[in-house]
């Protein structure tokens, strides 16, 4: 400057015209503050509280939450890791980004309570599908659309279920979706007891 001091952060010349860096700005505890750096660029971090992840983004973290949960469900020898758990677990994984909730009502279902929710749900899918196949070919071979068409759109819905249940983050206190599964197997268990009734009169 005019007076010939130094301005910290500022740069001098020496005798041989090198150029050489100022002196530094000490803090008032006596530590050495370096002259502005440039900062070093870091990965966004998508974790659910800022913003909307892209596409492929959230595609990825449904696929590694998927994973982590099936890992989560290994580890337990396949008895379930407990009622609740699984988002506080899923902390410990880095590459879901901050996004806890598995996002899948029948993954959520089998990683929290193991074989001993796997084996009836599986048991109640095979009873409804063996019983939906039935219909069908009785109502196809009775001409009978109502029943063709009933049965049809509930086989429908039952395979999309798993995809429709991962729009939100959990399903489990969706009360439509307990009153659709009960109306399936009061549905199933009428439609089973009017053929009873039927092959019964014609016999």
């Amino acid at each position: 400057n005019p007076n010939g001091d130094t301005v910290p952060g500022q740069t001098e010349s020496s005798p041989d015209g090198d150029t050489v860096p100022g002196p530094t700005e000490s803090s008032p505890d006596g530590d050495t503050v370096p002259d502005s750096a440039p900062s070093e660029p870091t990965e966004p971090v998508f974790d659910g509280s800022h913003g909307i992840a892209s596409r492929g983004e959230s595609d990825a973290i449904r696929v590694n939450l998927l994973l982590n949960g099936f890992d989560m469900l290994n580890k337990s020898n396949w008895l379930g890791i407990g009622v609740g758990n699984a988002e506080p677990r899923m902390r410990e994984y880095s590459n879901v980004k901050g996004i806890l909730s598995l996002h899948c009502f029948v993954a959520e279902l089998f990683v929290e309570y193991g074989i001993f929710a796997i084996i009836p749900f599986a048991a109640l899918l095979i009873t409804l599908f063996i019983n939906w196949i039935a219909l069908l070919r009785k109502s196809f071979l009775c001409r009978d659309r109502r029943l063709f068409a009933n049965t049809l759109f509930q086989l429908v819905t039952a395979i999309t279920f798993p995809l429709a249940s991962s729009a939100k983050s959990s399903s489990w206190g969706i009360m439509a979706m307990w009153g659709y599964l009960a109306y399936l197997l009061v549905d199933i268990s009428n439609k089973n007891r009017e053929l009873l009734t039927q092959s019964k009169d014609i016999s």
